[in-house]
């Protein structure tokens, strides 16, 4: 039986986020491999946190070694997200509704969407419309945002439209997102981490958003310290999204950036004149981050142009000049004393 129009009631979109996810709607995400992607669906469940219930289902990443600590590490309120169980679509549909109505959850996130398909379905033909549909039901009776994360394609012409670049885009999964995204490394920045609207049928273009990558210390049940990585917000940018997609030509490989060689530089000079050349590693964070070296590039100078010595005494971790530049240090001292 079909609906007079005059009988539909009209309604405001409700955002999540304004102008950017929608509740009760499917949005969608896509970029490339190690591009930020889905640390970004770690930024927002931190955000969505604070007030809300989360429940994201993340097949690619470890719970323990990776959700946990980048959750953590972003500030999210743990007692606020939940990890679901292996559900496959579009059988697990029911599933899904039932941990949205029991938790009153307000955004799941479906990382990536490739690896939860039922036998039978798959993303790049219209069997996929089993899932949307499901998906789109379910957030229009319940209220839900949902955030669908893909992957990109790894070659994209110039001039193709950005949405031709996720993968699976000839079927319905982008036609079934009222929002979606694309999300990536700044080719010329490798700690910022842009986020571009490429579809937004339902508010006007937003700006891209720009995310400085970073890492952040944790240490497990044992003591045990290691590192994770974390996207804090920077700013709103002007960007053009297809430098997300397609790759510089002549691209030089194995150079240290601008950045990067400006913190080995800074941190040989650090332990150079620290006592003994060696100096607890919290401490060379703090002061790195004061003159805006990041967390990510002095992990990176550190092991790949420097070589720092790491050791532990007691619970506390140390970096040490290595040996070469001790002795480099101090010929070019007796050098200087040569000379009136």
């Amino acid at each position: 039986m079909s609906t007079l129009a005059q009988d539909i009631e009209p309604r405001v979109v409700k955002w999540l986020w304004f102008d950017r996810i929608p509740r009760g709607m499917i949005s969608l995400l896509a970029g490339l491999p190690d591009g930020g992607k889905s640390l970004f669906t770690i930024y927002l469940t931190a955000q969505v946190s604070r007030l809300a219930a989360v429940l994201i289902s993340a097949r690619e990443d470890p719970a323990h070694e990776v959700l946990r600590p980048r959750l953590e590490a972003a500030g999210a309120n743990l007692s606020r997200v939940r990890l679901a169980n292996h559900v496959t679509l579009p059988s697990g549909i029911d599933y899904l509704a039932r941990e949205i109505a029991e938790h009153q959850v307000e955004l799941l996130i479906i990382d990536p969407v490739a690896d939860h398909l039922d036998g039978g379905v798959h993303r790049s033909t219209d069997s996929i419309r089993q899932v949307t549909h499901a998906l789109a039901d379910l957030a229009e009776q319940t209220g839900v945002a949902i955030l669908l994360v893909e992957h990109a394609l790894k070659s994209v012409s110039r001039n193709a439209h950005p949405l031709a670049a996720i993968a699976g885009g000839n079927s319905g999964l982008r036609a079934a997102a009222r929002m979606a995204f694309i999300g990536g490394k700044d080719p010329d920045d490798s700690e910022r981490v842009l986020l571009c609207a490429v579809k937004h049928n339902i508010s006007a273009e937003p700006k891209p958003l720009a995310f400085t990558l970073d890492s952040a210390r944790f240490a497990d049940s044992n003591g045990n310290e290691s590192t994770t990585s974390v996207l804090t917000f920077r700013e709103e940018a002007d960007f053009d999204v297809m430098d997300l997609l397609v790759k510089p030509k002549n691209e030089k490989a194995g150079r240290p950036t601008a950045k990067r060689a400006r913190a080995a530089e800074w941190l040989a000079a650090y332990l150079s004149c620290a006592p003994d050349h060696e100096a607890p590693v919290k401490d060379v964070e703090e002061d790195a981050r004061s003159v805006g070296i990041t967390l990510h590039t002095l992990d990176r100078a550190a092991k790949l142009d420097v070589g720092v010595e790491r050791f532990q005494r007691g619970r506390v971790w140390w970096w040490r000049l290595p040996q070469e530049l001790i002795d480099a240090a101090e010929r070019d001292d007796e050098d200087d004393g040569d000379h009136p």
